[in-house]
């Protein structure tokens, strides 16, 4: 068999995984984010749009005011919600991975701790 070996072979691109993470704040006893967040999640959103998104993670937390059962609950909840933003705004929902950790017991101020994480990981 006649095999053309002048032809040089294609340079395989290796894309690396990016993470890109922002915390936003969100109202005492809700899923509802805090004045300005919204703007800040949009503009966060923003930087990763074009870029070939692997994985999306999103972690609910909340303060420790109330029980340990509500607060994971509200955790859950404030996950879900930024979930369905993304899905909304066209991120398949089979790249989204959300978790809620319930409260979170430190020396922070407790508004602090009403939040969720987002980690966006993208492969460049």
């Amino acid at each position: 068999p006649n095999i053309d070996t002048s032809a040089t072979p294609t340079a395989l691109k290796v894309r690396k995984p990016q993470r890109h993470s922002k915390s936003f704040l969100l109202k005492f006893d809700s899923d509802e984010m805090e004045m300005n967040e919204q703007d800040k999640l949009d503009d966060f959103i923003a930087t990763i749009a074009g870029k070939d998104v692997h994985r999306i993670e999103i972690d609910g937390y909340a303060d420790d005011i109330g029980s340990n059962g509500y607060n994971l609950e509200l955790s859950e909840k404030r996950a879900k919600k930024i979930a369905l933003y993304l899905v909304d705004k066209g991120y398949p929902v089979t790249r989204i991975a959300l978790k809620g950790y319930g409260e979170i017991t430190d020396e922070n101020l407790k508004k602090l701790n009403r939040k969720v994480e987002l980690k966006i990981i993208t492969l460049e």
